[in-house]
């Protein structure tokens, strides 16, 4: 068993390298630094690969994680890590030199993606600070996109990783929590993933996994064909710089003449996480409508507290100047992995019975649900008559949906899809796949994600951030900060974003409501 100084002792060029098959894919300079990313401080990230710079390292990062040195795993496999290039030493340092962070990554092969993985297989971070955390892993990313490779995993319960997932995403790249499909090249060596030694076996261990955001694939929204008509609500006699009225009708007038603006300056690409921040008062150059009249009622009279107005608008002479993004097509075709449209509208049903607020909360507790019982099963589908409503369903919701007229049919239908892909999740062999053709006309399989989620996730810091700033009529616990939240709010809205402002030549007419949302 060596120890890290007679690992140490002899690792020079001569010592012959294994991994022959991944060395061209990460070989680094050992002076090579990652570019600053995303505002964090990743400059100072050094890759190390001379043996003698990470015979030093692995030293110190055994001394900062003493378990390692209790792994016989561990010691015997110090040598490979210092003579294989296959295995590199990231280091983050303050600018006065101090440590931050330290960990050490391998590649692992992502065999249904036809790609590749960065693997840290060991990881140490100061205190745990967030900061820290994201500036090491964001450098470690950006390795990762600039080699192509699917992204970089950890162990889910590795120290400092809660941190990244609280962050969301990194660099534009989501941070998911999902079973990742790996490979090693060579067996019988340390590896975090497991408590054995590596295998090239196929191995699903539950990761924290950083998602190369250019191997996803797109996130577009969904234009809307149909609607004959949108509107929308308004009820503020002052929004300066764009109006100032004395009361509704002279609001009415003043729209009609002159229409609605956008929120920001710029192009609106449609794209779901586009769609997220404009929901979540992330301003955005769009101007949002709605399918439903009531719906813009309820706006207008900013929940049933005044009158307002609402506008009807000319879906075609929108159309004409741009696309019209559907917020809930949208949904559909991005939840296509944990949901089909009969259950979306399912859970539509559950939002005008129970509001957005609570029907996000639900929602997300059911999922949480079938998350548990996916792992605790193993990810093994079962017989329907296994299957309990009950593991979901307390007898005051059940008899408050009752109540609502939501048929226990459709809410089972909803938990089923739920729990089914749960279990998908935590089996990816049976996961839902599709075949992606590439530019090269080559073709390859790829896992069926929940989009909307990811997208989420992309989005969640600037949501995070904006909430943080928003007075009390904005700032709605429940929808504001989860990714169930923003799907119920986008079943109740119903709503459309446009590609640029609202013209008033397209307003048809305006309608002035009474505080119950009824034409005055």
């Amino acid at each position: 068993m060596a120890t890290v100084v007679e690992a140490t002792r002899g690792a020079g060029s001569s010592v012959p390298v294994r991994h022959q098959g991944v060395r061209r894919a990460v070989r680094v300079g050992s002076t090579e630094r990652a570019a600053s990313v995303n505002g964090l401080d990743t400059a100072r990230a050094q890759w190390l690969l001379a043996p003698a710079e990470k015979a030093c390292a692995l030293a110190e990062l055994s001394t900062r994680l003493p378990a390692l040195m209790s792994d016989a795993r561990w010691l015997d496999s110090l040598r490979e890590f210092i003579s294989s290039e296959a295995y590199q030493v990231v280091t983050l340092q303050t600018d006065r030199g101090q440590l931050q962070a330290l960990g050490l990554v391998t590649v692992g092969e992502q065999p249904f993606a036809e790609s590749a993985l960065l693997l840290v297989e060991a990881w140490w971070v100061d205190d745990e600070r967030p900061q820290a955390a994201c500036a090491w892993a964001a450098a470690v990313m950006a390795k990762a996109a600039a080699m192509d490779v699917e992204g970089v995993v950890w162990p889910f319960d590795a120290p400092g990783t809660a941190a990244l997932r609280d962050a969301g995403s990194l660099a534009g790249h989501p941070l998911l929590d999902e079973p990742v499909p790996l490979r090693y090249a060579v067996p019988g060596l340390f590896t975090a993933f497991g408590a054995a030694p590596t295998t090239t076996a196929l191995v699903t261990p539950r990761c924290t996994y950083l998602c190369n955001r250019n191997r996803l694939g797109a996130l577009a929204g969904v234009p809307n064909e149909e609607a004959d008509a949108f509107y929308r609500g308004e009820g503020r006699l002052a929004v300066p710089p764009w109006w100032q009225c004395g009361d509704l009708h002279e609001l009415a007038a003043h729209i009609r003449a002159r229409g609605f603006p956008t929120r920001a300056a710029g192009a609106f690409d449609g794209g779901v996480q586009a769609q997220l921040l404009q929901q979540g008062y992330v301003n955005q150059g769009t101007a949002s409508m709605s399918r439903s009249f009531d719906v813009a009622a309820h706006y207008a009279s900013n929940g049933g507290k005044q009158r307002g107005v609402v506008f009807r608008i000319d879906a075609a002479a929108m159309r004409a100047r741009g696309p019209v993004f559907d917020a809930w097509l949208t949904l559909l075709a991005h939840s296509e992995a944990m949901m089909g449209p009969v259950e979306v509208q399912t859970f539509a049903t559950i939002v005008r019975a129970l509001g957005p607020l609570d029907s996000g909360r639900c929602l997300a507790h059911w999922d949480a649900v079938a998350q548990t019982l996916a792992c605790r099963r193993g990810g093994m589908q079962r017989e329907g008559s296994d299957f309990s409503s009950d593991d979901y369903l307390g007898p005051a919701l059940a008899g408050r949906l009752r109540a609502a007229g939501v048929e226990e049919a459709a809410v089972e239908r909803l938990l089923r899809a739920l729990e089914s892909h749960a279990m998908r999740s935590a089996t990816p062999f049976a996961m839902a796949r599709a075949i992606q053709v590439l530019p090269n006309g080559r073709t390859r399989d790829v896992a069926l994600r929940h989009g909307y989620r990811v997208a989420f996730g992309l989005a969640l810091p600037a949501l995070r951030a904006a909430l943080d700033g928003q007075h009390a009529d904005h700032r709605q616990p429940g929808w504001d900060l989860t990714a169930f939240g923003y799907m119920a709010k986008t079943c109740r809205d119903q709503e459309v974003f446009s590609s640029g402002p609202i013209p008033g030549d397209a307003i048809v007419d305006a309608v002035v409501v009474s505080a119950d949302g009824s034409p005055a």
